[in-house]
């Protein structure tokens, strides 16, 4: 029985402690114009390996826009992905795109993805060799895109509206879609060599948390998923108690083995012969 006990004990942290890995990720998405080297599309991945794995096969472009917006976990993308209709088809139409669900220090990986696109364009040996420079610009909603016959190289960085500021979650997606589609639009527009890449900055609460705000939903309680109904039951959680599964059930199967094993307090002393 106390086998059982510490097994069921033991699952338990394990399943909280995902939970807790999950709700500190942030998605990373990166779409371009360019084939680059082979690369694999890894679910998750350390903040510490984004420069190694993600950013070196990418190489240095003319242009890099990185999209920065607060407060989503991959679950939200998922969930709305109808109101992200550009985002879906730029990065299903692009010559390479990669999609990591789960970046790991979520709160410092828009900062790193910064620092590692410039480090990476400024060590890039052909801007040494051109004399060129790297000019990182903040670009503002409905701002215009600098010039770009200077021969130099840009990182274009834009915060887009939180997600949770004010509204439904739908249209605040629409409305980052439309910033997105407008500021590629023009890159696009300006040259063939680009990379962009959404990110986000962290949640500012826990998922069981953040969902226990109220939200007002169109969609009738009887018709709503089993997420929007409950809202303890986020699908971090989920996948977890899915990938637990197994380990519980093998668990209980080995407690059980132990519990019908038949093993004497004493060993009986043997009779003696009359």
């Amino acid at each position: 029985m106390r086998s059982l006990t510490s097994a069921l004990t033991f699952l338990t942290t394990v399943l909280v402690a995902q939970v807790q890995a999950f709700e500190g990720t942030a998605p990373l998405i990166m779409w371009s114009s360019q084939p680059i080297k082979a690369t694999t599309s890894p679910t998750v991945l350390l903040r510490s390996d984004i420069h190694s794995s993600l950013l070196d096969p990418i190489g240095c472009k003319k242009v890099n826009v990185i999209f920065t917006q607060p407060d989503v976990h991959a679950s939200d993308l998922s969930r709305l992905s109808p109101s992200l209709p550009y985002l879906r088809s730029a990065v299903s139409d692009s010559a390479t795109a990669l999609e990591i669900p789960y970046v790991s220090g979520a709160h410092s990986v828009p900062q790193s993805v910064v620092d590692g696109v410039t480090n990476l364009c400024k060590e890039s040996g052909d801007v040494v060799r051109d004399g060129e420079k790297v000019l990182v610009v903040h670009l503002e909603e409905g701002a215009e895109l600098p010039a770009l016959e200077d021969g130099n190289r840009y990182i274009f960085t834009t915060t887009l509206p939180a997600f949770r500021a004010s509204g439904s979650e739908s249209d605040a997606m629409s409305h980052t879609d439309r910033i997105i589609k407008t500021i590629m639009t023009k890159v696009k527009a300006a040259t063939g060599d680009w990379v962009a890449l959404y990110t986000s900055s962290g949640l500012a609460a826990p998922l069981h948390k953040r969902q226990d705000a109220p939200q007002e939903s169109t969609v009738p309680y009887s018709k709503r998923s089993i997420f929007q109904k409950y809202s303890f039951f986020n699908q971090a959680l989920f996948m977890c108690i899915a990938a637990s599964v197994p380990l519980v059930i093998i668990g209980l199967i080995g407690a059980r083995m132990l519990t019908s094993l038949q093993v004497p307090d004493r060993f009986e002393v043997p009779k003696k012969d009359k």
